[in-house]
């Protein structure tokens, strides 16, 4: 047998090792390759999954803070004998719904004369008693205290406002003031705001006008919302995103298929987050599915929620 020259045993060699390995690369590389074609159309093989979809629409919204306080009248005012003299008859008691001039208790005058007519005390506003400080028989001097009348044309609740908030109080805004146990709301104005606060709670008092309904009294307890910043979004609730990869995303349905589509979050308003970037007005996205979804699974649509 002829010796072949000593560089071509070299190539020889060299070759001998290296093709294989080149033809196992080639191999695994082209398995590898298929794999990650086969796992795009695996969920589209599938059989479709029922789904209801969203439409993605643009909204105004606003953030509120919440404080509670009491009503009370918006002004008390005290009534004040005449003269001195001792009470003759009263005619009203605690509670009692009274009109302007309308007469309270009357008064005769201490004197051995039978001349004098009873002077009455009437109210000086409408509203309702409050206080009645006097009975028959009582001796009187002239300016003493005998009853209090609440204006009740109007409520008023004193609020105390933190340092955090305050600046989102502005006089003359909006208030809504609910009270949750008994099924009622009324509106308001902020009539009052204190630039300075009460340096012993470090609050700011803040006072609000409630406009006078039905089921309104003194004393109630009432929790009151103020609107913040407004602004406008596609806002979608939080149960609807899903998380992947340490990032949020929708699946969003377009021609029968979900495309699983990261999403950009922004601010909160309770339950609901507005979208900043990766979802579009007007498309849809899936707010229920009777089955686990994949990117690229194929869906059929049963209803749309805000269709």
């Amino acid at each position: 047998m002829f010796g072949l020259p000593h560089r071509w045993v070299l190539r020889f060699r060299h070759h001998r090792y290296a093709l294989p390995r080149a033809a196992l690369l080639v191999a695994a590389f082209a398995i590898g390759l298929g794999g990650l074609i086969a796992a795009k159309p695996l969920a589209a093989t599938q059989p479709p999954v029922e789904v209801r979809v969203q439409q993605a629409v643009r909204e105004s919204v606003h953030a509120t803070i919440e404080y509670a306080g009491r009503l009370r009248p918006q002004r008390v005012v005290t009534h004040r004998a005449g003269i001195t003299g001792i009470v003759d008859q009263v005619r009203v008691a605690p509670g009692d719904y009274v009109h302007a001039d309308e007469t309270l208790m009357t008064l005769h005058r201490r004197t051995a004369s039978s001349d004098f007519r009873p002077v009455a005390v009437t109210a000086r506003i409408e509203g309702t008693v409050t206080e009645l400080l006097v009975s028959s028989g009582d001796e009187l001097r002239e300016g003493d205290e005998v009853a209090a009348i609440a204006d009740t044309s109007a409520f008023v609740a004193q609020l105390f406002v933190s340092d955090k908030d305050v600046d989102a109080v502005v006089r003359g805004d909006r208030v809504t003031a609910r009270d949750p146990q008994r099924g009622v709301e009324f509106t308001g104005r902020v009539s009052r705001a204190a630039l300075v606060p009460d340096y012993r709670s470090g609050l700011f008092p803040v006072e609000v006008t409630v406009n006078p309904a039905q089921g309104g009294f003194i004393g109630q307890f009432l929790r009151f919302e103020f609107e913040t910043g407004r602004s406008s979004g596609i806002l979608v609730e939080r149960e609807h995103l899903v998380m992947r990869r340490g990032a949020y995303h929708l699946f969003v349905v377009s021609d029968g298929v979900a495309e699983l589509r990261r999403v950009e979050l922004g601010d909160e308003f309770g339950e609901m987050v507005m979208i900043h970037n990766g979802l579009a007005e007007g498309e849809r996205f899936v707010v229920w599915s009777r089955g686990r979804l994949q990117d690229g699974q194929r869906v059929t649509v049963s209803g749309e929620d805000n269709a």
